[in-house]
């Protein structure tokens, strides 16, 4: 025989397993759900906090999973509409916070899944709203130096080396390269470069790493572009940089063809191939040996114009 007591804990028990499955069904209205990825390498992130909101109010939280999976449930107050806008933020320790929106209809969210990518701190400033604009990234320094404005420096450098070039062939201001620094920008390996190119909305991504050779040092540059017209990223290096002169971090002239090319891919890539012909022969005239990818870029860009063997333009 059961003693009363053991039945009045049985019946406890029995009680609170009914409020976990019926009450607590009841307060929680819904569940979003999708996943938590990293907005460069698309991969899973962990434990990123991930907030809903509505009407100013907190109503849901919880927390993705080692498969950057996310299950939130949340509450919609007995007053509100049948269809509802409400807000879901994640943010991550290393991430910057994203907010966005999503629909709730008859307390069941419209998306099947809410997926939330999240920028790395700093890295979301860098989006560009140029036309064309080209990243410079961080570049991997020797230990114990800090070069944290050499992405500057290098940006400063390729505008006027480039841009005063591709002005003598009045490319409109609009189509021209907008070279712009961002330190914060740091591909663990160079081949994340697409990546960041892809993520920052530019034509290409360029980053590097600098050895020092007292007094000078050598720089290696790494150009990626968001076209995937480089099939691994093209590598220069320039020697002898004398990196305590504003204006010594010149690049090699390889890597400024590199850029001149990732430049026109994308505008072949928008049909517009008689402006890319057009960057391609200033490109043409900076080095002695014309690099193979140029060559088939414009034969492709000349296959693709209603005068088929159009000639070299001339700047």
């Amino acid at each position: 025989m059961i003693a009363p007591r053991s039945i009045s804990r049985v019946a406890s028990a029995a009680a609170i397993a009914c409020w976990w499955l019926f009450g607590a069904a009841a307060a929680a209205d819904s569940i979003l759900a999708g996943t938590v990825t990293d907005a460069v390498t698309h991969q899973p992130i962990v434990g990123a906090q991930v907030d809903i909101e509505y009407s100013g109010q907190m109503v849901g939280s919880g927390t993705s999973d080692v498969d950057g999976l996310y299950k939130v449930p949340f509450t919609i107050p007995p007053s509100a509409p049948s269809l509802v806008i409400m807000i879901a933020s994640a943010h991550s320790q290393s991430y910057e916070i994203n907010r966005s929106n999503f629909q709730v209809n008859a307390g069941t969210p419209v998306e099947t899944a809410h997926n939330i990518s999240l920028f790395p701190r700093g890295v979301m400033a860098c989006l560009s709203q140029a036309e064309h604009p080209v990243i410079v990234g961080h570049f991997l320094s020797p230990l114990g130096r800090d070069f944290s404005n050499l992405p500057d420096r290098v940006a400063l450098s390729m505008d006027r080396a480039l841009n005063t070039r591709l002005q003598t062939v009045h490319l409109p201001p609009e189509l021209q390269p907008s070279f712009e620094p961002c330190d914060a920008a740091k591909p663990k390996t160079p081949r994340l470069g697409p990546n960041f190119a892809k993520a920052l909305r530019a034509d290409a991504f360029i980053g590097g790493d600098v050895a020092e050779e007292p007094p000078h040092f050598t720089v290696s540059t790494y150009l990626s572009d968001a076209y995937d017209f480089f099939s691994s990223p093209e590598i220069a290096i320039s020697r002898s940089v004398d990196l305590n002169n504003p204006s010594g971090a010149s690049m090699a002239a390889e890597m400024h063809v590199a850029v001149l090319a990732a430049i026109a891919s994308g505008l072949a890539r928008k049909n517009d191939c008689v402006t890319a012909i057009t960057v391609l022969s200033v490109a043409e005239q900076l080095i002695n040996v014309v690099p193979s990818y140029i060559a088939a870029l414009r034969k492709d860009c000349e296959a693709r114009l209603p005068n088929a063997g159009l000639t070299k333009a001339s700047p």
